[in-house]
C-alpha cells in the first residue's frame, strides 16, 4: 500500500506596515524664517526628526504641492552619528518608492530659492512596508 507523505508547508510572512500621516495636521512651513536652509519633517508623534526603519524593506513617500526646491531623503545612521544615503527628487505630486538602506531615515526639504516665499501648509504620506 503507497504510504502519503506530506509536503512541507512555506512558512508565510505576514507583512509588517507603518502609516505616517502628516495631512492632519499638516505641516506648517514657514520659508522666510528657514532660509536659506530648510524643513527637517518630524516623522514621529513626539516632533523626532527620523524613524527606525530596521523592521521594514521599502518605503513610500507622497508630498501634496509645496514651494521647497527639492526632497531629501536620508537613509543610514542618523543618531549619534550621522552616515547615510542620500535620495533627492523635486517635487512633483507623486509616489516615490525606495528600498530600505539603513537602520533610520530622516526627510528633509530644501528652501526655495526666493526668501520672500510665503509660509505654507503642506501635507505627507510615508508608507513602510516588509
Amino acid at each position: 500500500m503507497a504510504r502519503v507523505i506530506p509536503l512541507p508547508q512555506p512558512e508565510i510572512e505576514v507583512p509588517q506596515t507603518l502609516f505616517v500621516d502628516r495631512s492632519s495636521p499638516v505641516l506648517k512651513i514657514d520659508w522666510p524664517k528657514l532660509y536659506p536652509g530648510g524643513f527637517l519633517v518630524p516623522l514621529q508623534a513626539n516632533g523626532a526628526t527620523y524613524l527606525n526603519v530596521r523592521a521594514y524593506r521599502k518605503v513610500s513617500i507622497l508630498m501634496s504641492a509645496t514651494k521647497a526646491h527639492s526632497i531629501l531623503l536620508y537613509m543610514g545612521k542618523w543618531v549619534p552619528n550621522t552616515l547615510c544615503a542620500t535620495f533627492e527628487w523635486t517635487p512633483d505630486d507623486k509616489i516615490h518608492t525606495f528600498d530600505i538602506l539603513g537602520p533610520e531615515i530622516a526627510l528633509f526639504m530644501s528652501s526655495p530659492f526666493v526668501k520672500s516665499t510665503p509660509a505654507e501648509d503642506v501635507e505627507l504620506w510615508l508608507y513602510l512596508t516588509t
